[in-house]
């Protein structure tokens, strides 16, 4: 017998970690190594540089760096380490991590890891129809310690703004690198780390005045592919139907028909 034994769902392909009081370098994007793993759990590496996500030998999840890996992952050290053993659940989960500062671990509850999803799509029937549509991640970009997305078809961004707020904003927001608090559509709350399609309520700029907008949507990206089969008639309509990324109908995806 053996109780540690385990089979788990796959554990997600990317990672986002934000950590806005100390340890930039830690932040942003980890995709996972799929023939890796340390001390019998997953490993994420940092897109641009020498940062590891594991699993550390005491059983927490640490971020450290190419030392970590030179040890094949059998330490427990990390710039950043989840305050408690894990389990066996996956970093997104964790709910306290600490930081270094230097001299010990301090806890720092604005560390988040979260899922990264690679696109959204953007619904805002009754007003700023220019920033409806789909959403792809900007890779190595960060705002405020958290991602970047941009519409597929226009200068227009989906960031975390300096007052920890989701919004949607043109090419000036990224001329000034995401350090402001700018947007034509901007979640009512703080996020504190949620995803922008977990936002239950969105405003819009309406000219004068930011207005609740209970209408404005962001969710996963739809399918690129579709296929639809009537076999009773009109059979021109049957086949593989393909998104068109910049195109909505009222506030909604389209796919086209690839013939």
């Amino acid at each position: 017998d053996d109780a540690d034994i385990a089979v788990t769902l796959a554990p997600p392909l990317l990672l986002w970690l934000a950590s806005p009081h100390g340890h930039p370098l830690c932040a942003g994007r980890y995709e996972l190594m799929g023939g890796t793993s340390g001390n019998g759990r997953p490993v994420w590496k940092h897109v641009d540089s020498d940062k590891f996500l594991y699993t550390g030998s005491t059983g927490k999840w640490h971020v450290g760096g190419r030392d970590v890996k030179d040890k094949n992952f059998q330490c427990s050290l990390g710039f950043i380490s989840s305050k408690e053993r894990h389990d066996g659940v996956l970093p997104d989960s964790v709910k306290s991590w600490t930081r270094h500062d230097g001299n010990n671990h301090v806890d720092d509850a604005d560390i988040t890891v979260t899922l990264a999803p690679p696109s959204f799509w953007l619904a805002s029937p009754h007003g700023q129809k220019t920033c409806e549509g789909q959403y792809e991640l900007l890779k190595g970009t960060t705002g405020n310690g958290h991602p970047v997305w941009k519409h597929v078809n226009s200068e227009i961004f989906l960031y975390s703004s300096l007052n920890h707020k989701w919004q949607v904003g043109g090419k000036d927001v990224k001329d000034k690198h995401f350090r402001c608090n700018a947007g034509y559509i901007t979640s009512k709350e703080r996020h504190d780390g949620a995803s922008p399609d977990s936002v239950r309520l969105w405003t819009r700029h309406d000219g004068a005045n930011h207005v609740d907008d209970a209408d404005i949507a962001v969710t996963l990206a739809p399918p690129l592919l579709l296929w639809l089969a009537s076999p009773h008639g009109h059979p021109l309509c049957a086949g593989r139907y393909e998104l068109m990324g910049g195109t909505s109908g009222n506030g909604r995806p389209v796919w086209k028909h690839v013939d």
